[in-house]
């Protein structure tokens, strides 16, 4: 397991780090520690040592962009979706209604079918719908609706 093997010694690098005000210090200590009871210095060329510092520092860069890019990704799918107002109900009166007529459609402005010979090619889908009236809605004999993103409106005749 790579996993356990990379994280056996946490408890300890932990204590260690929380004795340290800062990464800076942390770094001082470690490679203090290695000049001191090693031979990381002394005993390869410097540019030997420089390579193994930096191809680790690479390998664990490369490893957390990873890991923050893929918790970014399940991040978008964790958050919750907002929540919508919820709808209230406009009840208008004959005061209202009297004060905004709303015409009557006649039987010539109800809405008609899609027309069929007018249509593009891979517009199959719109075969049997019914042309919308002025607000995105239509017209049917006994009521109308129209309708935006955030409301709808329907009307009974």
């Amino acid at each position: 397991m790579v996993v356990a093997a990379e994280e056996k010694f946490d408890s300890m690098l932990l204590h260690i780090a929380q004795q340290h005000d800062g990464i800076q210090p942390l770094f001082d200590t470690f490679f203090g520690f290695l000049r001191r009871k090693t031979d990381f210095y002394t005993g390869a060329q410097k540019s030997q040592a420089e390579s193994l510092v930096m191809k680790a520092f690479k390998n664990h860069l490369n490893i957390a962009l990873k890991e923050k890019a893929a918790k970014e990704e399940t991040d978008k799918f964790d958050k919750p979706m907002p929540q919508a107002e919820p709808a209230t109900i406009e009840e208008i009166t004959t005061d209202g209604a009297k004060a905004n007529p709303v015409p009557i459609p006649e039987p010539e402005e109800l809405s008609k079918p899609v027309d069929e010979s007018k249509l593009e090619e891979g517009e199959e889908s719109e075969k049997g719908k019914l042309v919308p009236n002025n607000c995105n809605g239509a017209n049917y004999p006994h009521y109308s609706f129209t309708q935006t993103l955030e409301e709808l409106e329907v009307r009974f005749h």
